[in-house]
């Protein structure tokens, strides 16, 4: 299978010292699925030509990896009976409010921040939320960067 992606080459530091990463993309998820994190040391042995370096690997998304990903947006009301609630520590309450909106496929993308002032319709109990899902490309799809070979 082949599919468009996209390829980032990050230096890191932090407490553990200086490190990079090779970070790769699905173009078509979104999904950062492979990062391949190198001492500064291997990484500069691995550019100049000596192969096969010592790397740590995360990987993710796979599930998801080659999937179109869609996203859409739904305002909801807060229930009266939510509205004295402190929702961000309440996880029942935020999958009771959000579980009309998760169908057929739909996740909410993030629950931790659904109700920060920032989503809320001004003088409302309304809030702006973002879902998002995985479906397979229909057959004969051209991705958008198709053109770049």
């Amino acid at each position: 299978m082949k599919l468009p992606g996209k390829i980032s080459i990050q230096r890191r530091s932090g407490s553990d010292g200086h490190s990079f990463s090779v970070v790769i993309h699905d173009a078509r998820s979104g999904v950062q699925f492979l990062d391949a994190s190198v001492s500064l040391e291997d990484f500069a042995m691995a550019l100049t030509g000596v192969a096969e370096r010592s790397c740590d690997l995360s990987l993710r998304g796979l599930d998801v990896l080659g999937k179109l990903r869609e996203i859409k947006h739904e305002i909801i009301e807060i229930p009266e009976k939510f509205r004295r609630t402190r929702l961000s520590d309440d996880a029942g309450a935020v999958d009771e409010i959000v579980a009309p909106f998760e169908v057929d496929g739909w996740m909410c993308q993030s629950r931790n921040d659904l109700w920060n002032s920032h989503r809320r319709e001004r003088g409302t109990e309304r809030y702006r939320v973002g879902f998002v899902r995985y479906v397979e490309a229909p057959p004969g799809y051209v991705d958008p960067d198709a053109d770049r070979e």
